[in-house]
């Protein structure tokens, strides 16, 4: 899927592209469910169409997240069909992710355990980060900060491992919140500071729902710290990456 996404964003590079009339076409179990999954996550798709074992099917392109996680379990459906369990680990995630947009926490904890299982089935390292990061923001929402460090750290393990800096972006801010909640303000105002500088080195941005949760959180330390104590504890995480 994101691979698809990096693709649409290529193509509207490209001068002989109408870049407002961008879709997607999947066929088989894998094509078709990962057309369903991108129209449903990516608001550049206007339509898609997919063909998998007789089933055909358009969809409209939409940012309402009700309407993302019908799209997305239509795709896991078809996933699940074939048995392709790489595809229906990426769904999995995917509605993991949307269900904690929608505030869906015991949803998405049993999504986001069942795709860490498979995960460990197809022994997908990054994928297993991946997981390790979202359970660690989810057990953050849940106050369950020794659970929430605990994936975080078995997330850093792995990303070190295979060298992932976006990941290490994210586990930064994991660390910060888990820092926040604990009273720990200037120590959480600096691991802010290094993960905002590790995004901005890769040319990166968080996602929508990490980045609500650093400006939340970037809020309630300036109210702890003040602007000056703030400003220098995150300037100084910043000089760490």
């Amino acid at each position: 899927v994101g691979d698809i996404r990096a693709g649409l964003t290529y193509l509207q590079t490209r001068p002989e592209v109408d870049p407002r009339r961008l879709g997607v076409f999947g066929s088989g179990g894998t094509g078709g469910g990962n057309a369903v999954m991108v129209a449903g996550l990516d608001e550049r798709v206007l339509a898609d169409a997919l063909r998998a074992r007789g089933f055909a099917a358009t969809f409209k392109g939409t940012t309402q997240l009700a309407v993302r996680r019908a799209a997305c379990e239509e795709g896991l459906a078809i996933l699940r069909s074939h048995e392709d369990l790489t595809g229906m680990s990426g769904a999995i995630n995917l509605l993991a992710v949307i269900a904690l947009e929608l505030g869906d926490l015991a949803v998405a904890r049993s999504y986001l355990e069942e795709g860490a299982e498979l995960d460990r089935r197809l022994g997908a390292l990054s994928a297993i980060s991946v997981g390790e990061v979202n359970l660690g923001l989810l057990t953050i929402a849940l106050g369950e900060l020794d659970a929430a460090r605990r994936h975080l750290v078995e997330a850093l393990r792995i990303s070190r491992q295979l060298g992932e800096r976006v990941a290490l972006a994210y586990i930064l801010l994991g660390f910060g919140l888990v820092a926040s909640d604990r009273g720990k303000h200037g120590t959480a105002a600096t691991l802010h500071g290094a993960a905002d500088a590790a995004v901005e080195i890769l040319g990166y941005q968080f996602e929508p729902l990490e980045a609500g949760m650093r400006r939340r959180d970037h809020e309630r330390l300036r109210d702890h710290l003040g602007e000056n104590g703030f400003d220098a504890a995150y300037t100084e995480g910043r000089r760490l990456p």
